[in-house]
């Protein structure tokens, strides 16, 4: 197991997320609350009427369009956020939150088996935020282009807690 301390993987996030996505055939989406059985037609009301512990399904291809303002973040503990495959599970983050697309705010949460793409030059910074411990990032693949310019960047990934690490096991 290889162990990567928080303030490399920036380097490392943004070298994975290089590059336009492909084009894909867009799918409407849907998220399925498997704890609840439940199901939304967008991310935002999917968190909303969660529950701790609850795990979502993203069905399809999703477009997040929330603002900062609005968007709660992923902040119930131990919610599982989940696609069916890299494949056919995808979130496309348009005018997201400017900090992130996916913004990780309560302990325990898992992100899995998504495939998340950001394709504006300029705007969110991170297609995953982590602002809390013991995130859990599996099986994803993250796409985008972002503006590497004098006034900052993007990543894939930015984790905000000190001595904090990304594990690949």
């Amino acid at each position: 197991m290889k162990v990567i301390p928080a303030n490399r993987i920036l380097g490392i996030a943004c070298a994975l997320c290089l590059g336009a996505p492909p084009a894909m055939p867009v799918r409407a989406g849907s998220v399925s609350n498997l704890t609840q059985v439940t199901s939304y037609t967008n991310l935002y009301d999917a968190i909303n009427a969660a529950n701790a512990g609850d795990t979502l399904r993203v069905i399809g291809t999703l477009t997040l369009t929330n603002t900062l303002a609005s968007w709660p973040g992923l902040n119930k503990t131990s919610l599982i956020l989940e696609g069916v495959n890299t494949n056919s599970s995808i979130l496309i983050a348009q005018n997201a939150a400017s900090v992130g697309a996916l913004i990780i705010t309560a302990t325990n949460v898992t992100i899995r088996n998504l495939q998340i793409q950001y394709t504006q030059v300029s705007g969110t910074e991170y297609l995953i935020y982590v602002q809390s411990g013991d995130a859990k990032i599996k099986n994803n693949i993250l796409r985008g282009v972002y503006d590497m310019g004098p006034s900052g960047g993007g990543f894939g990934i930015f984790i905000n807690l000190a001595g904090r690490s990304i594990t690949n096991v």
